[in-house]
């Protein structure tokens, strides 16, 4: 595996734990008495956080890398 191949992988390795600890701490607060649609807005907002962030890191993946 060449530098060309390892260095995308330790961005997204990066990445993933630069996230990690906002989305656990601000994103990620649980409500303390959560009604059905706390509940369903605090699923809906990990969902929307997460799908963003992946779109993220696959903008910044070269396009080289994917074979295209």
């Amino acid at each position: 595996m060449g530098w060309r191949k390892i260095i995308p992988i330790v961005i997204l390795i990066l990445l993933l734990i630069a996230v990690l600890i906002p989305t656990l701490a601000h994103e990620a607060a649980f409500p303390s008495t959560p009604s059905s649609q706390e509940l369903g807005e605090w699923i809906g907002g990990i969902i929307h956080y997460w799908s963003n962030l992946f779109k993220m890191i696959a903008d910044t993946i070269p396009s080289s890398t994917t074979g295209s």
